[in-house]
């Protein structure tokens, strides 16, 4: 009996920091995949960059740019995403000059190769927000 009374008020405590952990923000961004998407989620297929809470999804010809709010503990509150494919597919297909299926690689981080009619430019993201990037041709159309 002594030991559970000394036991007792160390039970909030222990919920408290039981509650900050969480599963880190790849498991929270495959739980809430964007609703814009139409796609099964068997099909996303998902990357995290590095140790950082950015994470693309992949599928359905649709690329989307997670940004996962946790905790250092892991515990996700919410994500702010872009469907990055949209502008992606509009910008490069004026640079192309090409009303064709543009295919669309990633590259790095933040950098994609767009290809279609016979040519090709890469594009990086910039300034990317709650619902666009900015998306800026770094090289010349080949």
């Amino acid at each position: 009996m002594f030991k559970s009374k000394r036991l007792l008020p160390t039970l909030p405590l222990f919920a408290l920091v039981l509650s900050a952990c969480g599963a880190g923000p790849l498991a929270y961004v495959q739980d809430h995949p964007a609703s814009e998407l139409s796609c099964p989620r068997e099909k996303l297929t998902y990357e995290r960059m590095g140790e950082t809470a950015l994470i693309y999804a992949s599928g359905c010809g649709e690329i989307v740019r997670y940004v996962a709010q946790c905790n250092p503990n892991g515990l996700c509150v919410g994500e702010t995403h872009v469907v990055v494919s949209r502008g992606l597919r509009r910008q490069a297909g004026f640079d192309l000059q090409c009303n064709d299926t543009i295919e669309l690689t990633r590259l790095g981080q933040d950098t994609f190769g767009a290809t279609g009619c016979g040519r090709r430019a890469s594009y990086a993201l910039l300034n990317c927000g709650a619902n666009e990037c900015t998306i800026v041709q770094n090289t010349q159309t080949q």
